[in-house]
């Protein structure tokens, strides 16, 4: 219904566990993997890519965008 919180996956219609999370325990996986979407490998803790070299710098600069001394600079 309108107002609950669901799942993030198309058409699931499992509940979640809390209303923390974002995902229902079947579909928890997608947090796990790298934010590049054609990258197929799990990300590392505390980062939301893998190790690839490439794939880090797109999550430096896609924070580095919402700081204020980048703009000055």
């Amino acid at each position: 219904s309108i107002g609950h919180r669901c799942c993030k996956a198309h058409d699931c219609k499992t509940p979640l566990a809390s209303n923390c999370q974002h995902f229902c325990p079947d579909h928890h996986y997608p947090k796990l993997k790298c934010a590049v979407t054609v990258c197929e490998s799990d990300s590392l803790k505390g980062h939301q890519t893998c190790a690839d070299p490439d794939h880090r710098a797109l999550e430096r600069a896609y924070f580095t965008h919402g700081k204020s001394l980048y703009k000055l600079r």
